[in-house]
């Protein structure tokens, strides 16, 4: 059977039905490289309006406002960057 879970079957690696192989091809690709650089930006954004609401001194908002700009600097990277033509 094609989608038998024995021994035999699984000694060439896990079939691509199986969560981790799912996860691994979303993480890489690039529908999973802009939703993780979205949410890259909301986390880091989050942090610092946390802690500028608990109050922060001018090197920590520097900091803060470095970590903001650097999470959009990713996120607009990688809807900007074309992927590379395959040379056959």
């Amino acid at each position: 059977m094609p989608h038998s879970d024995s021994p035999a079957s699984m000694a060439n690696g896990p079939p691509p039905h199986y969560p981790d192989e799912f996860m691994r091809k979303y993480v890489f690709s690039r529908l999973g490289a802009e939703w993780s650089s979205a949410a890259l930006v909301f986390v880091v954004s989050m942090l610092a309006g946390r802690m500028a609401a608990d109050g922060m001194n001018l090197v920590q908002w520097a900091g803060a406002l470095t970590a903001v700009l650097g999470s959009i600097t990713v996120a607009v990277a990688v809807r900007v960057w074309t992927p590379e033509k395959r040379r056959a």
